[in-house]
């Protein structure tokens, strides 16, 4: 599951999610059975692996809002506020997902989705225009940043809210806040895109042409639950305990300060950029290897955390789509799945022994990657039958595709509200994008455990 709480203004920030290991290994053909078709509506659906564990999670800690989505973009132009309230109206009303809540099955001890009838989709609108031009923008980040400390009522609220902060004629924030249990990085390029077209249909004073969905969410909950079932789960189940065997335990990083009993999930972010020769140099390396960019990186990086705790076996979390069914592609959902990813250092390997070690554990790790990181959590569950944490990992790798959450409503252009929301679910969470000025880093870090000086120091190591 990402792996990271996205911040206002990112780019993505969930762990998207880019499926380069399927594209660049070469191992793109996953197994599959056959296609994924729309159920009969009942009053109540089942609830995929991910939801029911974040659900669970949800549960165990009331208020909990680490898995809030806050993504804020900067509107610039003549922004048509009606033709935005339809564009939102007819995303409520076309993903079943954005009026789904979620309840407890007492019967059968486990959750599922309520899918309400559409309604307007709630868009506040707050006016700032008339605050002194200097405090504008100090108001509106802090309006984010409230709004992402909201915690979500599943069983009551649908998880989806608005809010349109303007800054003057032509420029506003649009303020999104969703939750991950229904929603993930590929879902908010969907809405984007959509978004888009029925504003500027609005605009344009035609009927916008959305291609029909063949399918909704509780569709491909209701098939993954029938899929992942019996001999076909206990054997994607066997390959991940082998896989995980004797590695479980804790990372265990050096902390700035004492690891709280309960963590806040408060986070902050720093980020680098590495030169242009410092990238191409990765690449040079990854073509040599028979590897990728992203092999390269997430070997540098696990020799870092490896070198930090004395580990020889490294666990680190890394986002694939998870939607190779072609009915998947235009469905809002939690989809996307978190594939776990082996370093291991016994004997002192070199570098490029490390490398090739990560690539065969990552080619094997792809081949298994259908069984969802929750079910595989729920397995893992203690003793007590209790689930204390949504991953078996502490940290995560992150490749981000800036222009997939790209937002323009016709001659309006968004781009980023850097806000910092001031959330991370993980340890250490580090998003890589390739960019034409070198490789962007970015280094999301929990504040109850690290110090700004600590995750510069950490992407200098890097």
């Amino acid at each position: 599951m990402t792996n990271s709480t996205p911040t206002a203004g990112s780019a993505g920030g969930f762990d998207e999610e880019l499926e380069l290991l399927a594209q660049l290994l070469g191992e793109d053909d996953a197994p599959h059975a056959g296609t994924i078709t729309a159920r009969p509506r009942g009053a109540a659906m089942p609830t995929s692996f991910a939801q029911e564990l974040l659900w669970l999670l949800d549960r165990a800690n009331p208020g909990l809002t680490a898995y809030n989505m806050t993504i804020a973009r900067r509107l610039t132009g003549p922004l048509d506020v009606a033709a935005l309230r339809t564009a939102l109206d007819a995303l409520v009303a076309r993903h079943e997902a954005l009026r789904t809540r979620f309840a407890a099955d007492e019967a059968r001890h486990e959750p599922v989705q309520l899918i309400d009838p559409p309604t307007p989709a709630p868009l506040e609108v707050v006016d700032l225009a008339t605050f002194p031009a200097d405090e504008r923008e100090r108001e509106a980040e802090r309006i984010v940043r409230s709004r992402a400390r909201v915690p979500f009522d599943m069983a009551h609220e649908h998880l989806f809210r608005a809010t349109l902060v303007r800054l003057s004629g032509d420029e506003h924030v649009l303020v999104i806040e969703t939750h991950h249990i229904v929603m993930d990085g590929w879902s908010l390029g969907v809405l984007f895109r959509e978004a888009r077209d029925v504003y500027e249909a609005r605009v344009g004073g035609r009927a916008a042409e959305l291609p029909p969905l063949s399918i909704q969410y509780a569709d491909f909950a209701a098939w993954q639950r029938e899929r992942l079932a019996g001999d076909r789960l206990d054997g994607l189940l066997a390959f991940w305990r082998q896989q995980l065997d004797g590695a479980l335990d804790p990372l265990d990083l050096p902390t700035d300060f004492p690891r709280p009993a309960v963590p806040s999930f408060a986070g902050a972010r720093h980020s680098v950029v590495l030169p242009v020769e410092l990238r191409d140099a990765v690449h040079a390396l990854a073509q040599r290897s028979g590897a990728t960019p992203y092999l390269v990186l997430l070997a540098a990086y696990m020799t870092v955390l490896h070198r930090y705790t004395g580990r020889p076996h490294v666990l680190v979390g890394s986002g694939v789509a998870g939607r190779a069914e072609p009915e998947l592609t235009g469905v809002v959902g939690y989809v996307n799945n978190t594939v776990i990813q082996r370093g291991d250092f016994d004997g002192d390997p070199t570098f490029a022994e490390l490398l090739g070690r990560v690539r065969e554990r990552a080619a094997s790790a792809l081949d298994h990657q259908e069984v969802p990181l929750e079910r595989l959590a729920l397995e893992l569950r203690d003793a007590d039958g209790k689930v204390r944490s949504a991953a078996p990992f502490d940290v995560v790798l992150t490749m981000q595709d800036a222009e997939a959450t790209t937002l323009t409503l016709g001659d309006v252009r968004g781009s980023a509200f850097g806000v910092d929301a001031g959330a991370t679910k993980f340890d250490l969470t580090l998003f890589a994008a390739d960019r034409l000025q070198g490789l962007a880093l970015t280094l999301a870090y929990r504040t109850d455990l690290f110090t700004e000086a600590y995750a510069a120091r950490f992407l200098g190591h890097l």
